[in-house]
């Protein structure tokens, strides 16, 4: 039985958005009454997607539903100065300050701040999609809260035993960004969001001769919990937090019967450390074939048997290969396509 895994990146960027900045606390470091409009383009160029192009995406998995935008000054420290939660318009056309559109052709979000005089740096943090109160929300203090503490907040959208994993994409996926820029006056900027869990596909390969039915799909030993940010500001997996001691089972989004090919969007994950980890990914798959029902487990594993990560803005294929007529057995893989 052929066991085959390659990691693949989804590309960094949901959509290119243009956002720019509205209200901001203003601090001792900032001149009141010389407002800056500050544009911030979301996402990556379509040469830096590997795999999860704009084309394999529905709108569901780039759509930005709510946004937060946190200003951070970089000096001794990275400290909070500001935070705004922009209101999503659907009035075609510019949307007015403090307020964003998104659709498939892009959006817009304005936003205003006073000017910097000092010249210091700026870090912008881009949350998307987040639904009420984050850990950070709750106990941020301006001039004292630091970008790490945001970095290291787990998403509020925490996965019970057995739940689907379509709770992640409700509302749309959180996706999260960040920008370091010098504020002297008007600005327009890149900033590229990720995804903060990753996603599975199924591609069948079995031939229709052999009347190939899946019925169920899951995964059990799934981490519970997601973090806003991959890496704190010392480049470390903010996903080592976690202890990794009581894993959770997922089930796909929805029933699933592969009549025709392909199944896409089975499944998304949060990220998963294979040195942090003592239990294996496992998927399982219920299906009929040569109408015999069997149960097939499959560990997220090397060629060789060793655990890898399962990382972020990632997407995994896995595999469903051809059978002998007789056979009432799959053979698979998994992999990444475009790597």
């Amino acid at each position: 039985m052929m066991r085959r895994f390659i990691s693949g990146m989804i590309g960094g960027g949901m959509l290119w958005l243009m956002a720019a900045c509205s209200e901001e606390v203003t601090t001792d470091d900032v001149q009141t009454g010389n407002e800056a409009v500050i544009t911030f383009r979301l996402g990556v160029p379509p040469g830096d997607e590997i795999e999860y192009t704009r084309g394999s995406q529905e709108a569901s998995e780039w759509e930005i539903n709510r946004l937060k935008v946190y200003d951070f000054v970089i000096d001794v420290d990275t400290v909070l100065v500001g935070m705004q939660s922009l209101v999503k318009s659907d009035v075609p056309g510019m949307p007015d300050v403090g307020s964003f559109t998104s659709s498939s052709g892009g959006g817009t979000a304005r936003l205003s701040l006073p000017v910097d005089v000092t010249g210091k740096k700026h870090a912008f943090a881009f949350v998307a999609n987040e639904t009420g109160l984050t850990h950070f929300d709750s106990i941020m203090q301006i001039k004292v809260s630091r970008i790490d503490e945001l970095r290291k907040c787990p998403s509020n959208r925490r996965l019970k035993d057995g739940e689907s994993c379509y709770a992640l994409m409700e509302n749309g996926p959180v996706m999260t960004g960040v920008t370091i820029e010098s504020i002297t006056g008007d600005l327009d900027c890149k900033v590229s969001l990720q995804r903060i869990m990753a996603r599975l596909d199924v591609e069948n390969n079995v031939p229709e001769s052999r009347n190939f039915r899946l019925k169920n799909i899951w995964i059990e030993n799934c981490a519970p919990v997601g973090y806003l940010f991959g890496r704190d500001s010392k480049q470390q997996l903010t996903a080592k937090q976690w202890d990794y001691k009581k894993p959770v089972s997922q089930k796909q989004n929805l029933q699933v019967d592969m009549e025709n090919g392909d199944l896409k969007k089975v499944l998304y994950l949060y990220e998963y450390l294979a040195t942090s980890a003592k239990d294996i990914p496992t998927l399982y798959l219920r299906y009929t074939l040569n109408g015999a029902e069997n149960t097939l487990s499959i560990p997220m594993v090397t060629d060789g048997g060793a655990k890898f990560d399962i990382r972020r803005n990632y997407l995994y294929t896995l595999v469903i290969g051809d059978v002998s007529a007789a056979s009432t057995r799959l053979e698979y893989s998994l992999k990444e396509k475009g790597k």
